[in-house]
């Protein structure tokens, strides 16, 4: 896993309330077959107290997002 410590940029949550951005890493989801995929370029946001997957960033990368029944599929 890899980390940036950056200084700039900020994120706003639902109330325009702004919370700053310090980081930026690549980190490793554990799928629920065993597997291991990573996802790159994952934001550091400070004072952010859930972790968040943003669909917008995995549609830049070109990915497609599906919903079927509860269950999320993000392929790329």
């Amino acid at each position: 896993m890899t980390y940036e410590p950056i200084s700039k940029g900020l994120m706003f949550i639902g109330n325009d309330y702004a919370l700053e951005i310090v980081g930026i890493s690549t980190i490793n989801l554990k799928m629920y077959d065993g597997s291991i995929r990573f996802i790159s370029k994952v934001r550091h946001v400070k004072g952010l107290k859930k972790n968040l997957l943003s669909m917008e960033q995995f549609n830049i990368l070109g990915c497609k997002i599906r919903i079927d029944n509860g269950i999320m599929k993000i392929i790329k």
